[in-house]
């Protein structure tokens, strides 16, 4: 006779308290122990061995819901399975599922854990954290890994795709680089939801690096001059690191962590090591005459070593990356006068594209000398395998020129063309690479040709002499005039002109010659005025012999002097 199946009913269940066992049949059985709890077992027989397999306590599994989970066990029977060694399998496949699984976020900690040893900058760790930690953690940081999709990836690039492309563009490279050490690491599987060919690429707008690089604020190229004579006053190890990093057009790391071993002071020759050159390669930098008097105007004592650091901070250690950045801001003050194009404040690094634009609008080098001498990689790869000379020679002239022009403090320089002293204003800008103009008579020759072709300056009827020196005038920061004697004629006419306009002018009077104390109230003038555009006036040859080679060595030696702070 067949065992009855389903014995017990629920209310049964619910009135049964005396400890014991009770079968509904199929092998389910209610169990009472002693202390009153109740739970339900499945009893069954495997190769003649008795097994009892914990279904759940009363309060939590039905009558019904047990009956379920017996007949899912006994199926397991007849397929020959052992349903508590499946239960048991079922538990430690899950238990290792769990320890397996990581959030975003501690992938992200380990990725950057285990890559930052082979970073040569500390910043990029902080800027790696930083960049996930604001746009992506939000999202789906307490997340595990292996549930990120493609949603939850551009739920973090649309708000900002446009608007901070650059940005955009390496938090998705970031994210796709934890979750591929994710799946290699076993934490998901899968095609990386980040990845941008064939996948983001559908889905954002390509934008072009060109548009999308955010550029660092740079001071322009014609008022380098202006800036490193206002540098050169400044007192301090961290002002002359950063003129120093400035005439090599270097990166601030490069200078902030340079020893005295690695330069060859006899060959005028600074060797970068590889490891502080952003290509990873080492670099040579030819010193020119200026950056050799800095470093040779850093006290050593009698037990320096080669190892020491050269601009050193606090206890000799290197200065740190916002030393140089501080001297800008001091520079500036509440003025904010040294500001890129844009009205935005000037950075350190931002000087390699100021040395850059002026290489390539003020020289007749070639754009790659320019690269070299910045140790940028050349783009094409062809042309990296032919190029393979750093064009050493030609970069010592190359650097010896930018720090010609960078003792130059006039940015522009305005003259007539008529007079001798105007005309050595003008020959001294052209020999320097200063952009120069002014209005000169419709139609006068000079020895060489036409005086508005030769000089590249405006013309005006000849009848407008005084509309024309007016015109230079104000055309002008200020007016300097440079005169032997009395003054002439006209000469008095471009200083009456600058008073009645209330614009600033200095008179020097140079009967004993060029002398320091003209070239030191020259300087005082331009920077108590920041005067950068200068119209330059004088007599004539022909009245006052000497004038044109007393101008030519007045500008001289006031741009020579540019090398060292006037005190």
């Amino acid at each position: 006779m067949a065992r009855q199946q389903q014995r017990l009913s629920a209310l049964k269940v619910t009135k049964l308290t005396k400890p014991g066992l009770y079968g509904d049949g199929g092998g389910l059985t209610l169990q009472i122990t002693s202390s009153g709890a109740k739970s339900w077992l499945f009893r069954y027989m495997v190769a003649g061995k008795a097994f009892a397999m914990g279904v759940g306590p009363t309060h939590t599994v039905s009558l019904a819901e047990a009956r379920q989970k017996v007949l899912e066990a006994r199926k397991l029977l007849m397929e020959g399975i052992n349903p508590l060694v499946a239960k048991k399998q079922k538990q430690i496949a899950a238990a290792l599922a769990g320890a397996k699984m990581m959030s975003f976020d501690q992938c992200a900690d380990a990725y950057i854990l285990a890559h930052k040893a082979g970073w040569k900058n500390a910043k990029h760790a902080d800027q790696w954290t930083n960049t996930l930690k604001t746009y992506a953690s939000p999202i789906f940081g307490k997340l595990p890994v292996a549930e990120i999709n493609t949603g939850m990836v551009m739920k973090c690039l649309e708000p900002i795709w446009e608007s901070k492309t650059e940005t955009a563009s390496r938090l998705r490279n970031r994210i796709e680089l934890v979750l591929g050490w994710a799946a290699t690491s076993g934490y998901r599987t899968g095609e990386n939801p980040a990845r941008w060919r064939g996948h983001l690429k559908n889905l954002l707008a390509t934008i072009s690096k060109s548009s999308r690089t955010d550029h660092h604020p740079c001071l322009p190229w014609q008022r380098i001059g202006a800036f490193m004579s206002e540098l050169r006053a400044r007192e301090g190890v961290s002002a002359r690191a950063f003129e120093f990093t400035i005439l090599n057009a270097c990166r601030s790391g490069e200078v902030r962590g340079a020893r005295w071993e690695e330069f060859d002071l006899a060959s005028k020759l600074w060797t970068i090591p590889a490891k502080r050159i952003k290509a990873g390669r080492e670099h040579q930098v030819p010193l020119s005459d200026a950056a050799m008097a800095i470093l040779k105007s850093i006290p050593r004592g009698s037990d320096a070593k080669d190892t020491d650091v050269v601009f050193a901070g606090i206890k000799g250690q290197p200065l740190s990356d916002m030393s140089l950045l501080g001297v800008i801001r001091r520079m500036n003050g509440d003025n904010r006068i040294w500001v890129d194009v844009n009205g935005k404040d000037i950075t350190v690094h931002g000087f390699r594209s100021t040395f850059r634009d002026w290489a390539g609008d003020n020289t007749e080098h070639q754009s790659e000398l320019g690269k070299h001498a910045l140790a940028h990689q050349l783009p094409d790869p062809s042309e990296r395998a032919y190029q393979r000379s750093s064009q050493f020679r030609k970069r010592r002239a190359l650097m010896a020129g930018w720090a010609v022009y960078c003792n130059i403090y006039m940015s522009t320089v305005i003259s007539g063309g008529q007079t001798g002293a105007d005309r050595a204003a003008l020959d001294w800008a052209i020999q320097s690479g200063i952009p120069h103009g002014g209005w000169c008579p419709l139609g006068r020759i000079a020895e060489d040709g036409p005086l508005a072709t030769q000089y590249a300056l405006e013309e005006m009827p000849s009848e407008d002499y005084s509309a024309r020196t007016r015109q230079n005038v104000i055309d002008s920061d200020g007016t300097l005039i440079v005169n032997i004697g009395e003054l002439d004629g006209g000469t008095l006419k471009t200083l009456r002109f600058a008073e009645q306009l209330r614009k600033p002018h200095l008179l020097l009077q140079m009967d004993d010659g060029v002398q320091e104390a003209s070239v030191r109230e020259f300087f005082d003038w331009m920077r108590r005025g920041s005067i950068f555009k200068v119209n330059i006036a004088g007599p004539r040859e022909s009245k006052r012999p000497g004038i044109y080679r007393l101008v030519r060595e007045f500008l001289n030696r006031a741009a020579a002097s540019c090398y060292y702070p006037i005190t």
